[in-house]
């Protein structure tokens, strides 16, 4: 398996699109390559700053009252 072939399933595994085919072969790659290793830590550690945002509220000021 590539590099980029191993980045695409890691996206797929993200999202729980991993067909179980895939898995083994995956984690072998894994398990030989310290790139896709590191780049799969980056993007958990991405996916973790995602879940512990704030989600953004916008405020209750109305187009009007901005107007005014």
């Amino acid at each position: 398996m590539r590099c980029h072939e191993a980045k695409l399933l890691l996206a797929a595994q993200r999202n729980g699109d991993l067909p179980e085919s895939d898995v083994t072969a995956l984690q072998e790659h894994l398990q030989q390559c310290p790139a896709c290793r590191a780049f799969e830590r980056r993007q958990y550690q991405i996916d973790s700053l995602f879940r512990e945002a704030v989600p953004f509220v916008p405020g209750t000021i109305s187009t009007d009252r901005i107007m005014r």
